[in-house]
Formats: C-alpha cells, sequence, structure tokens
C-alpha cells in the first residue's frame, strides 16, 4: 500500500487508497501510543489518561462479544501479551476499519493520499527508531539481560524457555553489546529520510531474530516485536522495485523519492526537523540517563557487599530449625542478590524471585512481586567478619531466619570457563 505515493500527482486505484487507509489508521493506532509513551515527564500520565478508553472497550468486547470468562485486566508485570493485548488489537481492528469507512466516504473524490502518506511515513520511520534506540541502549549498557547469577544454582529443567533465552544473552557482555549496537545503528539510520531504507534494511535484519526468539522462547513481547517488524517492512515496499534491480536483476535504479512531508516555506521544514530532532533527542537522553541509574544501583548493591550467591546453612521458619534433607522440598537452599532481584531456590522446585529496595543504613532489604506490589516484605540482615550473612523477617506469613555463607561464583563452570583460542577437544556439558 505505501508503493503507491512515488508522485504525488499520480491517481491511486481504488484497492491501494482503500488498503493504505486502513493500514495506515492500523498502525497510527497501535503504535503512536508506544512512542508518546516513551516521551520524558509524560509516560506514566499518559498511559493512566490514554489507555482508559482502550481498556473499557476492550472489557465490552470482551465480555459481550469474545464471551471471555475472566475479566479483562492489564498487568504490569513486563508481559505484553496478555488478554487484553490481544483483544486490544481485535479492537484496534474494529475501530481502524471503521475509520477506514468514513474516511473513504468523506474522502472519496480526493486523488491519492500522496499527503497523508508521507506523514505516516514519517511517524512510522521515527516509531520504530525510537524504539530499537530504546531496545539497543539497554543492551549496550547491559541492563536488560544482566549477568544471570541466580541461574547458576538452577537446573536448566527448572528453567523457563524466556529465562533460558535471558540466561543466554546475558551470560555474554560481547554479544549483547553487539545485538544492541546493530539496534542503534538502525534507529539512527532511520532517523534521517536519505538512510531510511538502509535503516529498515538492518531493522529487518535485526527485527526478525527477535520476533524468531520471541516466538521460540516464549517470550511476551511477540505482538508488539512483530509490529515493528512489519513497519520495517513496510518501509521498505516503496523501494522493493529499487531494491530488487541493484541485488537480484543487476539493473541500475533511479533514485529514490524521498518520503517526508514538506512545505512550500523552508523555515516550516526547518523548524520540522528542529522539533524531530529535539523530541528524539529527549527520548535518547531520558532512557540513557534512566539506564545509568539501574546500572548503577545493580553496582551499588554489589559495593555494599550483598551482591552474590548464598548458600543457606541454618534455616528457621516459625520457629523450627529445618534441617537440610531432600525430604524438606520447601527449605531454602540457596539465596541470590543481584541489583534490585532476589531470588530464593529451595530444596526442590522453582524459586522465587522478589523485587528489592536496600536500605543499607537500616541494613534492611523490601521485597515485592510483579504481580503483588503492593505487598512488601522486610527482612533485615547482619554480617559477620567471616562473611556469613543472617537473614530475619516475615516472608509469606512466615517468621524465617536464614544463616547462609557467600559462595564464590567463579567456582561454576559457566563463569570459570571463558573464551579459548584453541580448544583440542569440545567441551559441551
Amino acid at each position: 500500500m505505501l508503493a503507491t505515493a512515488e508522485n504525488p500527482t499520480v491517481r491511486w486505484s481504488h484497492g491501494p487508497r482503500i488498503g493504505f487507509r486502513f493500514v495506515g489508521t492500523y498502525l497510527l493506532l497501535y503504535t503512536l501510543p508506544f512512542l508518546l509513551g516513551m516521551m520524558p515527564g509524560i509516560d506514566s500520565w499518559w498511559w493512566d489518561t490514554a489507555d482508559k478508553p482502550w481498556l473499557m472497550l476492550a472489557r465490552w468486547v470482551g465480555r459481550h462479544m469474545l464471551h471471555l470468562r475472566t475479566e479483562v485486566t492489564p498487568f504490569h508485570d513486563g508481559s505484553a501479551d496478555t488478554t487484553y493485548g490481544y483483544v486490544r488489537v481485535v479492537c484496534t481492528l474494529a475501530v481502524s476499519i471503521g475509520v477506514t469507512a468514513g474516511w473513504s466516504f468523506l474522502d472519496r473524490r480526493r486523488m491519492n493520499n500522496a499527503t497523508p502518506h508521507d506523514w505516516l511515513h514519517l511517524l512510522l520511520r521515527y516509531n520504530l527508531g525510537s524504539a530499537l534506540l530504546l531496545y539497543g541502549i539497554v543492551k549496550v549498557i547491559k541492563v536488560q539481560f544482566p549477568f544471570p547469577l541466580g541461574r547458576l544454582v538452577q537446573t536448566f529443567g527448572e528453567s523457563s524457555p524466556a529465562g533460558l533465552l535471558w540466561s543466554f544473552m546475558g551470560f555474554s557482555t560481547a554479544y549483547t553489546f553487539f545485538a544492541g549496537a546493530v539496534e542503534l545503528l538502525a534507529g539512527a539510520l532511520l532517523l534521517f529520510r536519505r538512510t531510511t531504507t538502509l535503516g529498515a534494511l538492518v531493522a529487518c535484519g535485526a527485527l526478525s531474530n527477535v520476533v524468531m526468539l520471541n516466538f521460540s522462547y516464549d517470550v511476551p513481547i511477540k505482538l508488539y516485536s512483530s509490529h515493528l517488524l512489519l513497519i520495517a517492512i513496510l518501509l521498505l515496499v516503496p523501494e522493493l522495485t529499487r531494491l530488487a534491480n541493484v541485488f537480484l536483476l543487476n539493473r541500475p535504479c533511479e533514485p529514490a523519492r524521498l518520503y517526508g512531508p514538506k512545505f512550500e516555506r523552508p523555515w516550516m521544514n526547518g523548524t520540522l526537523v528542529a522539533v524531530q530532532m529535539l523530541l528524539m533527542g529527549a527520548i535518547v537522553v531520558s532512557n540513557v540517563v534512566n539506564s545509568v541509574e539501574r546500572y548503577r544501583k545493580q553496582h551499588h548493591v554489589a559495593s555494599s557487599g550483598l551482591y552474590g550467591i548464598y548458600e543457606v546453612e541454618t534455616f528457621v521458619r516459625n520457629g523450627e530449625t529445618i534441617p537440610p534433607l531432600l525430604t524438606e522440598r520447601t527449605r531454602w537452599r540457596w539465596v541470590t542478590v543481584q541489583g534490585s532481584l532476589l531470588s530464593i531456590t529451595p530444596v526442590e522446585g522453582p524459586g522465587e524471585r522478589y523485587s528489592s529496595k536496600h536500605d543499607e543504613k537500616k541494613q534492611e532489604l523490601t521485597l515485592s512481586r510483579a504481580m503483588d506490589p503492593d505487598t512488601k516484605y522486610v527482612l533485615s540482615y547482619t554480617k559477620t567478619d567471616d562473611g556469613r550473612f543472617t537473614f530475619r523477617g516475615t516472608l509469606k506469613n512466615d517468621a524465617v531466619v536464614a544463616e547462609m555463607r557467600r559462595v564464590d561464583e567463579s567456582r561454576f563452570l559457566l563463569v570459570h570457563r571463558g573464551f579459548h583460542w584453541i580448544n583440542e577437544s569440545f567441551l559441551n556439558r
């Protein structure tokens, strides 16, 4: 549909006009909130305000049209592939059909939609570019995929597919940096009209891998990443003939038309570019600052002496000492503290992960769960000269006391194996 905007004087046929209006409306309705939500200072206000009409519509559709058994509820624990997310896609499609019908009726005499196409092209490439810059920043600064410290004491069988992927990515700083650098390159290229095609090509390569990983490892960002890949593909549609001539047919190609809104007065064009750069600069700077702050907090916990893996030697629950036996499945075996994350691994079964806030003066950790952020648990700790810690507090209605000793993580093969240019044998364990 986007390919028909090559010449603003060309008459579009009925099909491309309808297709452009529908695709444009749908993508703007779906992706524009994400772009606006990245703006510093308005992110929380925007989501709280703009999401309410969609939530009301999604609940009505889920109850009366889809006949869902449970109420459509937005959750904020990192998953974008919730029931609400899928129902909202259905609602967006329905609203887009209605807008397309009304637009086509009111604008039925227009020859083409070249001007709306140029504005849509601008919004889509900036939306895609800002998302890639955001995801690139959190990889390069290494806050999206931290080192998988807690996974060292967890079996592969107890890992979720997404947890396995996070461990794979977090283990290698070099690969995480490389993946982030590619996304940063694509995002930066998409900010300029002359490099949009190259940026879209790089984005297609990067996002194809991201989408495949999300589907293969059940990462709950399938909807959003798939829409980003769709935008990258659509940005390349006007260039398919030129790309085929260069890469496949070995033919000369004409210069590309630079898509984007253009005014008759030069100062208006300059103002538009300045506004674009200002907004994108604000997004980049705010995300860099936030990522650096997250990274600093992780290292603050490390510098406080809490960072590490702890083996629980003595565990008391509700005044009763629980022996370290295999039959005592819920007894704590390992405690891992990494940044704002505290993990408790029992003798058998999956571990529990908590968000933690560290108060170094009071020597306390305040724990909470993503699904129940209002419920807080406080654990105080003491440290002895020989490196042992004692945690005391109430966790899930149980009074607990855990005496632990720090374990040197370099004892694990994953940590001390390192890199080798020469391998006389294939070590695959």
